[in-house]
């Protein structure tokens, strides 16, 4: 059966199907309800099955809320633990730098020192020659004084 937005209509529409009398009007309202119960029935039905589904999905929301929640805090621990680390990551690539510039610097020193002692000691063989050609040099000048 329709719908019937109020009683009029349904009246009216009892009126225009019934011109033969072959129901009462007891019977057509009897019918009307019967079926507006019925239709009552099927909305109830669905109505509590679409508050179960409801409760069922907000029961899975907040526990869906707590978990996104959960793993919210554990991406801010773990950025902060990332964070963390990378300081630590940079402070030992800085002293690793370091270390290795210092390795660097005390190898250029010794170098540096190995060169400087040869230079002393080819200014130490060179001060001897140049002793030694001095002497030379009087010795020769001591010999041509003699000569003349």
């Amino acid at each position: 059966m329709e719908v019937f937005e109020d009683v009029g209509a349904l009246y009216s529409e009892y009126i225009k199907n019934n011109q033969d009398d072959v129901m009462s009007e007891l019977e057509f309202f009897k019918s009307a309800f019967k079926d507006a119960m019925n239709e009552m029935d099927t909305l109830r039905q669905q109505y509590h099955t679409l508050n179960e589904q409801f409760n069922k999905k907000k029961v899975e929301s907040s526990y869906y809320a707590e978990e996104v929640i959960q793993l919210q805090t554990d991406n801010k621990s773990l950025t902060e633990e990332l964070v963390s680390g990378q300081i630590i990551m940079n402070k030992a690539v800085k002293y690793l730098t370091l270390k290795v510039q210092e390795k660097a610097y005390k190898e250029k020193y010794v170098i540096l020192k190995t060169k400087k002692e040869i230079s002393e000691e080819d200014n130490s063989a060179l001060k001897t020659k140049n002793d030694s050609l001095e002497k030379d040099i009087e010795l020769l000048k001591q010999k041509m004084a003699t000569i003349e």
